[in-house]
């Protein structure tokens, strides 16, 4: 089903995305509306969109940075997992990007947090899966994925179709 306008969806194309030193197919979808025709790739729950880490690890650096730990050493899991030295402190600058998306969508937030993490665990109630209880969120809220998105922010339309199921179900509105 199409995230955008409820119509239903049809197999487009695949390609191929890294996830560590592995390779994976990605299916893309289309929407057989003619007025619509969006395209969406449908992420494997365990992968993050637009880079080459797992949800698993990244929930591991989020939970870890909330508790204070240092970048060097919430990141050791993406380096055991066979990323660079460099890459922790990589995905520590993206998050502190993504900071101002949540706040855009989740305001008025009425606690001041030192950092991206302690928000996103307040706002996830301290889950022990903080990426997928975010993305849920913005998936009520009917806003695009805040983490990891290829658009910033996109408000999609209420529709008045039936909700069966996501074919993803970590990332239910697709990048």
């Amino acid at each position: 089903m199409c995230p955008i306008c409820g119509s239903s969806v049809k197999y487009h194309e695949s390609y191929g995305k890294k996830l560590y030193d592995k390779a994976i197919d990605i299916h893309r979808v289309k929407c057989i509306n003619s007025e619509c025709r969006h395209t969406h790739a449908i992420i494997p729950s365990f992968s993050v969109p637009g880079c080459s880490i797992g949800t698993k690890e990244l929930n591991s650096f989020i939970m870890a940075i909330g508790r204070g730990e240092t970048v060097e050493k919430a990141g050791q899991c993406f380096i055991d997992a066979g990323m660079s030295p460099d890459y922790p402190e990589s995905i520590h600058k993206r998050l502190k990007s993504y900071r101002s998306r949540i706040e855009t969508i989740f305001t008025p937030v009425k606690f001041l947090f030192a950092c991206y993490s302690q928000l996103i665990l307040h706002l996830t109630k301290n889950n022990t899966n903080p990426v997928r209880e975010l993305h849920q969120l913005c998936s009520r809220k009917g806003f695009n994925p805040v983490l990891f998105s290829r658009i910033d922010i996109l408000a999609f339309p209420n529709n008045n179709s039936i909700h069966r199921f996501s074919l993803n179900p970590t990332f239910r509105v697709p990048p």
